[in-house]
């Protein structure tokens, strides 16, 4: 078994950076990604289908933040009876530092993106900061989940020994990344998302409870041997706009892109839904009007449809 490196003590984090942390990277230009070599947009279904005509324009920056694979986040996630893929959490908690940022230092920090990375990596590179912040995710959803097992307790009854802690510890869904976000009186955040009615079959318990209130009506079904097909009026994905004072809204992306919150100039915070991984970005355009995504994520190398998710998010949210 290979061994997992140690963790460093009090001492060695006020003076240096834990292994837990990625170094963030200075601007390299050799690693901005122009949206068209991500993948093949000739072949590219899905984003054919929600945005045909405003592809490859700007550039994406990816970051890698914390190593979430490190055994230094073990003690925390025992706390909490955490998933060892926290993703979602670390998603939840960027997004809010992120959030902060934009809102403590406005459009100017968007002027260039040298200038966004180095705000970011004052709170997301901060080890006290973030961990702070994602101390109080998971303590969320911990809670949330407790608090389901009791208001529902017949779900539970009669399930075999180690059912329960094996429903706290399940990775974290959608609906509950959102229940989180919406907590805060002053966020505006984005969050897209899969539509998950399709799959609404291998869901359980309040998973299964929330697709069936906020989903179906985005349709889409599953035919022969798992493919899922969409009819001309559904939606393969949804927009979670969370609004301050924990309203809001799920709207299919030709709703989004014809509303209000698509047009607004400002940097936007986005949580991506990356099927089976989660992570964060701000899109925005420069002082040149150049759009431009930046990717702040846990872990490194991506599939086929994560990457295809990510040009959707920056065509969406900062292409205008």
């Amino acid at each position: 078994m290979k061994r997992c490196r140690s963790a460093p003590d009090d001492e060695k984090a006020k003076t240096s950076t834990p292994r837990c942390f990625r170094i963030f990277n200075r601007v390299d230009r050799s690693a901005v990604i122009p949206p068209e070599t991500l993948l093949d947009l000739t072949t590219s279904h899905l984003l054919q289908r929600i945005l045909p005509q405003q592809r490859g324009r700007g550039y994406l920056l990816d970051v890698q933040t914390i190593d979430q694979t490190h055994c230094a986040w073990r003690p925390l996630l025992q706390q909490f009876a955490a998933p060892q893929g926290f993703c979602g959490a670390a998603a939840c908690a960027s997004a809010v530092l992120l959030h902060e940022v934009l809102e403590e230092v406005g459009s100017v920090v968007c002027s260039t993106e040298e200038l966004l990375l180095e705000a970011a990596e004052n709170v997301l590179g901060n080890i006290s900061t973030f961990k702070g912040e994602l101390e109080k995710t998971l303590a969320f959803f911990r809670t949330s989940r407790e608090r389901y097992m009791t208001a529902h307790a017949e779900e539970f009854r009669g399930m075999q020994v180690g059912y329960r802690q094996k429903y706290l510890s399940a990775w974290y869904a959608n609906y509950e990344l959102s229940d989180y976000l919406r907590t805060f009186r002053n966020l505006t955040v984005f969050f897209l998302r899969f539509n998950q009615w399709p799959i609404r079959g291998k869901a359980r318990h309040e998973e299964l409870r929330r697709i069936l209130e906020e989903e179906q009506r985005f349709g889409g079904c599953v035919v022969g041997t798992g493919r899922v097909t969409y009819g001309p009026m559904d939606s393969s994905l949804l927009v979670d706009v969370v609004l301050p004072a924990g309203e809001r809204m799920l709207l299919a992306p030709c709703e989004f892109l014809g509303s209000a919150y698509h047009k607004h100039p400002s940097a936007k915070v986005v949580v991506l839904d990356l099927q089976g991984h989660y992570a964060v970005c701000v899109c925005f355009q420069n002082a040149d009007r150049v759009p431009i995504t930046v990717v702040f994520d846990t872990m490194a190398g991506r599939t086929s449809i994560q990457r295809e998710m990510i040009v959707i998010a920056h065509d969406m949210f900062a292409v205008r």
